[in-house]
Formats: structure tokens, C-alpha cells, sequence
């Protein structure tokens, strides 16, 4: 069995893993450092006549995400810190904001300077994680991943590797499950496992994001779902070994 005082510490740091997401959250949101309205806001008055601006913003389709020429582009703009810019927002038939390009006028040249978004207001549409609504998503997303491994590895059970590689594939969970043998506590195990680690897989590709990004709130919510993924695997495989070890022969 496990130790319950390793177990009771194990469950200690999940718990203080997600007080410190709270609080540091709370903390990153209130210095955050861009700001909601401004010249490139979407909400600052369109401009008119601005054609060749929207042909160089169509020009960069990916970032608009706008399909087709019926997508419609709201163009605002006004000087930031003393220079002149243009924010070109793809909307699609609803009139939902798709995708912004900043633009550096008159030359019309993409701008890739984050704090000139900030700055000027239009970080908010391109921001990975952009309200108070995000963070509290993603601090239940913290809890979960601290509950998934506390029963993860509470419950701890021995798959063969096979099984547990085949699970993985999400249809040969689906197998795994429909084929007799195993039980169904084992089959739970596998299922749980591949929910971790294909979490796993989305939050790296979350924390590349991020730190192309380099804002401090998008740090903060990979920053602690990263580190409840790593000490939920390594601490929780230190107490599974543990009770392999302890269970009589």
C-alpha cells in the first residue's frame, strides 16, 4: 500500500499547485501589460478609403482567418507611440472577429512587434488567453489534472506495454475496451492514462505558443499546467513505485 504520509504530502503539493495558480493568476491579470482599447482597439471608429490596406491584409489570409471574399475586413488605426499603424479585423458573416494583421503605415508592412498590439490595443484579439473567464477555465483545467493523478496513481495498476501503446491511438482504447479480459478497473487506468497524455500533447503545443508570444498571463496558465502535468507523472510515479515495491510477494 501507499504510505499515507507520502500520499497525504503528494496531495499537499497538487493542492498548493493549484493556490498558487490562483493567486499568481489573480496577480498577472491586474498588471497585465496590454491594454483593451486604444487606436488598433476593434472598437476604435473604422476608417474609410482604405483599400490598398485591405488587399495588403487579405494578403496574409492566415492570420485574418477569413475565407473567401465575402468575409469582410474592419480596418482602425492611429498612431502608437508616435508612429503610424493600421489594424485590419477579418470578420466572418456574423460579424465575429476572425483574425487581426497590424500594419505599419504608410509602407503597409506587417508589424510583428507584440508590444506595439499591446500597446495599441489590439493584443486582446490574438492574446491566447484574453479574459478572466479564460483564467478560471483553465484553473478548473489545474484542478482536474490534480484529481485525474491523485486517482491516477492512487489506483495504480500494471498494463502491459502493448496495451497501453495500443491505447493510446484512442481506437484501440475502443478495442481494448470491447475485447473480453482485463478488468474493468484496468481498463478505466488505460483510459484515464491516455486522457493525461494527450493532454500532455496540448499543453506543449500551448507552451510553444506561449513562448513565442511572451505574455506574461499566457505564461502563467502554461506555466502551472505544465507543472502539475510534470509533478502529477514524476511525483505520482515515485509513490507507484513505492507500493510495487511494498506489496507482499
Amino acid at each position: 500500500m501507499i504510505p499515507p504520509r507520502r500520499l497525504r504530502v503528494f496531495t499537499a503539493v497538487l493542492a498548493l499547485l493549484l493556490v498558487g495558480y490562483a493567486a499568481t493568476a489573480t496577480a498577472v491579470w491586474q498588471s497585465r501589460s496590454w491594454h483593451e482599447d486604444g487606436p488598433l482597439a476593434y472598437t476604435a471608429p473604422a476608417l474609410p478609403g482604405t483599400g490598398a490596406a485591405e488587399t495588403a491584409c487579405r494578403a496574409r489570409p492566415d492570420d485574418l482567418d477569413i475565407a473567401g471574399e465575402a468575409a469582410t475586413v474592419k480596418i482602425v488605426g492611429g498612431p502608437v507611440d508616435g508612429a503610424p499603424y493600421l489594424a485590419c479585423y477579418g470578420q466572418d458573416g456574423t460579424g465575429d472577429v476572425t483574425g487581426v494583421v497590424v500594419l505599419a503605415a504608410p509602407q503597409l508592412t506587417p508589424v510583428t512587434d507584440h508590444q506595439i498590439l499591446k500597446d495599441g490595443g489590439a493584443w486582446h484579439w490574438v492574446a491566447l488567453v484574453d479574459s478572466p473567464a479564460e483564467l478560471v477555465l483553465a484553473g478548473l483545467l489545474v484542478a482536474l489534472l490534480a484529481v485525474a493523478f491523485h486517482r491516477y496513481h492512487r489506483r495504480h495498476r500494471s498494463a502491459r506495454r502493448g496495451d497501453t501503446i495500443l491505447a493510446l491511438t484512442g481506437i484501440g482504447l475502443l478495442v481494448i475496451w470491447a475485447l473480453p479480459g482485463g478488468t474493468r478497473s484496468l481498463k478505466a487506468h488505460l483510459a484515464l492514462r491516455t486522457v493525461l497524455v494527450w493532454t500532455a500533447v496540448a499543453v506543449a503545443v500551448l507552451d510553444l505558443a506561449v513562448l513565442d508570444a511572451r505574455d506574461g498571463v499566457g505564461l502563467t496558465v502554461a506555466g502551472f499546467l505544465t507543472a502539475t502535468l510534470l509533478f502529477g507523472e514524476l511525483g505520482g510515479r515515485r509513490l507507484a513505485r513505492f507500493d510495487a515495491t511494498s506489496r507482499p510477494a
